[in-house]
């Protein structure tokens, strides 16, 4: 992620409300014994160590493996234990004390406790932060030192009052506890040798084809349903397509909104979710052309968003009208957009 300096005007084009997960009649499942869950994605990940990637292919995978002290609740940006059974915060804002998920082991077998919460902060702060964490800066920037109170209690001293600091613990790259006994075995190597506390455990990875978890026997909270799970990965969408409507998968993403109708005829149930995301067009307001705000207003007023969010979407994705998501904190429904006016624009 790059930080760009100079501030921005935001020209907001449309929300997505993209369907993330498309799933067949369960044929897939049942022809396996109702134990694998296959799911086809277009790439695969870039790495499966939570410090060092920032990418959703990642995400998807490494969020079976590993966990975080808290987590987002289900259908919501609400936080709830994870790892950490409850936490407070000091009267000035600087010191959040979380105390600890006992009986927990990772899949290694080792312990889950303070001290591996401690090292997996600490490996992503200076001195230790290294160029290829691309998120250390972000969810780890305010805090000033970590420390391991107990085996069950651990302690993080923030420069400065931060708020949004326990809603970034929940964020899948970065935040979630790593094993540092597989850390220190693999080294480099972590990121395909991945160790967590997760529902499931790491098996395989077949580059550019496959990756397989199966199911944590040893797992704190409930089982999971199914024994395994296959990532399974490839470029080509017709491809990706015709296997998810022969049902020789079970679930996919990435299916074009032109597609939903033709998937639903032929008996494939979408499941359609609001996306937290949105696409938008940016000015550098510190640099000609746009730091003129009448020109700045006039390309505003130039773009049709109601157009291009039901032609180029399919009825799958809305207008914004800010910068946020309406799941986002800090989202304010009121807010006006400048009108579409080509003519005021002129």
């Amino acid at each position: 992620m790059r930080n760009r300096t100079g501030i921005w005007a935001l020209l907001v084009l449309v929300v997505l409300v993209l369907p993330l997960v498309f799933w067949y009649r369960g044929q897939a499942s049942e022809r396996a014994g109702g134990q694998t869950i296959t799911f086809y994605q277009e790439i695969g990940p870039c790495g499966l160590d939570p410090a060092r990637v920032a990418d959703g292919a990642s995400a998807r995978v490494m969020a079976n493996i590993f966990e975080n002290l808290v987590r987002y609740k289900e259908g919501s940006t609400e936080i709830e234990p994870g790892l950490a059974t409850a936490w407070d915060v000091s009267p000035d804002g600087r010191e959040w004390t979380f105390k600890l998920r006992k009986g927990v082991k990772f899949h290694d077998g080792t312990p889950f406790n303070a001290r591996a919460v401690k090292f997996s902060v600490e490996r992503q702060l200076p001195p230790n932060r290294t160029d290829d964490m691309p998120y250390a800066a972000f969810t780890f920037g305010p805090v000033e030192r970590v420390e391991a109170v107990d085996d069950h209690t651990v302690k993080f001293i923030l420069k400065k009052p931060y708020a949004p600091f326990p809603a970034n613990l929940a964020m899948c790259p970065a935040a979630p506890i790593v094993s540092p006994a597989a850390v220190a075995k693999h080294g480099e190597d972590f990121r395909v040798h991945p160790v967590g506390t997760g529902p499931y455990r790491f098996v395989a990875w077949d580059r550019g084809r496959q990756i397989v978890l199966e199911r944590n026997p040893d797992y704190w909270g409930e089982p999971p349903a199914t024994q395994r799970i296959v990532f399974k990965f490839s470029r080509d969408y017709a491809a990706r397509l015709g296997e998810l409507i022969r049902g020789s998968v079970d679930a996919m993403d990435g299916v074009n909104p032109q597609d939903v109708k033709k998937l639903e005829d032929k008996g494939v149930k979408v499941i359609k979710e609001p996306g937290m995301n949105v696409n938008y067009f940016a000015f550098f307001c510190d640099r000609p052309p746009f730091d003129n705000v009448k020109l700045r207003r006039a390309v505003s007023m130039a773009i049709d968003r109601q157009r291009l969010a039901a032609r180029l979407y399919r009825g799958s994705a809305r207008a914004a009208n800010g910068p946020l998501p309406p799941f986002v904190p800090g989202y304010d429904p009121k807010l006006k957009p400048l009108p579409y006016n080509p003519e005021k624009a002129r």
